[in-house]
């Protein structure tokens, strides 16, 4: 794989995402008044607003953390990326950029808003965004690329010491 596919997938899915994200925020909340909630899938899903001033799961945190938080965040993703580029795994690159771009979009609502507008109630439990869910899909990938890299790396390892393929 050509270096420059790993930068393209990136790129476009961070692109991407974000923009989903920052659509469907700006779509949801349009109304300066809270709307009334909605709900879908048998009551699964349910629309509503919420301003969630915390980390996930509204756990409170003072602001000036959360941001240090997302910026090493930003920072970690920043560095698989460039792992990925070396590696050449579009897959990662695609993944990593799923991460970024949602966690850019919750970034840029705390940043600017100082809370993250979220919409999507689950089992009347837990409130997420489209940003959330990019960035459990790109979080959950990319670790499952590196656990069965680390395996793929025991197997070869293996080999060299028994002398033959397994």
């Amino acid at each position: 794989m050509k270096p420059l596919s790993v930068v393209y997938g990136c790129f476009f899915t961070c692109f991407g995402v974000y923009t989903l994200d920052r659509i469907s925020k700006n779509l949801v909340f349009q109304d300066s008044a809270l709307a009334p909630s909605r709900s879908f899938i048998w009551g699964v899903i349910t629309h509503i607003h919420h301003r969630n001033l915390g980390i996930a799961f509204d756990i409170p945190l003072p602001s000036w953390l959360i941001l240090s938080l997302s910026i090493i965040a930003l920072g970690l993703i920043s560095y698989g990326i460039f792992r990925a580029l070396k590696r050449r795994s579009i897959l990662e690159g695609i993944l990593l950029g799923a991460l970024l771009g949602g966690s850019l979009g919750n970034f840029m609502d705390r940043f600017t808003l100082g809370y993250v507008r979220d919409w999507i109630l689950l089992f009347n439990r837990s409130v997420i965004n489209l940003a959330d869910i990019f960035i459990l899909i790109g979080l959950v990938g990319y670790l499952w690329t590196q656990y069965t890299e680390i395996h793929k790396e025991e197997a070869k390892i293996g080999e060299k010491l028994l002398g033959h393929e397994v």
